[in-house]
């Protein structure tokens, strides 16, 4: 019976620290549990947040391009740009000038800019930028001379960034490319 006894106090005493070992355990996974919790919540957010910001990066981009052709008197113009993914290197413009019985097709410019994501969307809106602002200036000049100055322009502006810029760039005189 002694003997009982003794195995018996010594089972409780095992059973005792065991129960508070399990409930160390337990605090710990509650703590581990939490701290996932909140570092979900944190990715969560911060994909919500980039989300957002490319949709707007998506809108501000779409908005500097033209939404459809211009209509001439001297071309049949017709597009369609849809980008591979929601941000995109390629770019594109119409250049305007008067005709005799109304607006004229002067050129165009076709673009892409290596890689993806939002830097080559950014490159393209700024070629873009560059080449429509600069093409007035540019319209007597020789198409080769032309590209060599928005070259120069283009490289200063980006001159950091690792991207190529590619483009096409038509000047139309009276019908003819």
């Amino acid at each position: 019976y002694s003997e009982l006894a003794d195995l018996r106090v010594s089972l409780e005493r095992k059973v005792a620290e065991r129960n508070v070992e399990l409930e160390e355990a337990v605090e710990r996974q509650k703590r581990i549990g939490s701290e996932i919790e909140h570092q979900s919540r944190r990715l969560t957010d911060a994909r919500d947040m980039a989300e957002r910001d490319l949709l707007m990066a998506e809108k501000v981009q779409r908005g500097f391009f033209p939404a459809s052709a211009p209509v001439t008197t001297d071309w049949d113009i017709a597009m369609v740009f849809r980008p591979a993914s929601r941000i995109s290197g390629d770019f594109f413009d119409f250049f305007l000038g008067e005709g005799d019985g109304g607006p004229c097709l002067d050129g165009l410019v076709i673009g892409d800019v290596s890689g993806r994501g939002m830097g080559p969307g950014l490159v393209s809106v700024l070629a873009r930028s560059v080449i429509s602002r600069r093409w007035p200036s540019l319209r007597g000049q020789g198409l080769g001379q032309a590209m060599a100055e928005l070259n120069r322009e283009l490289s200063g502006e980006l001159g950091g960034v690792d991207e190529f810029l590619t483009c096409i760039l038509l000047r139309m005189e009276g019908g003819k490319v």
